[in-house]
């Protein structure tokens, strides 16, 4: 997994869900999955399989709650999330 920040955001008094968007291309024979991760605090939690396919195609994952607190997310901790994907 590769981890990325995030920008940061600010003059959210809330924030509903982090949503992570990829574009993904199998370069390789036969079947291939991947998962977008992300890191919040020192919890990591992985998104459903995306399926690649031999064309560019958008994946992306939404994360209703924070992983490291099961709670919803405060502007702070979705400021500092990180973001990778794996191959799955």
């Amino acid at each position: 997994s590769l981890f990325s920040a995030t920008p940061s955001i600010s003059g959210l008094s809330t924030v509903k869900a982090v949503g992570v968007t990829v574009e993904t291309k199998k370069s390789d024979t036969g079947d291939a999955n991947l998962q977008i991760s992300i890191l919040s605090g020192s919890t990591y939690q992985n998104s459903s399989n995306i399926t690649l396919t031999a064309t560019y195609t958008p994946g992306q994952a939404v994360f209703e709650t924070d992983p490291n607190t099961s709670s919803s997310w405060t502007t702070n901790a979705a400021n500092t999330v990180q973001f990778g994907v794996k191959r799955a």
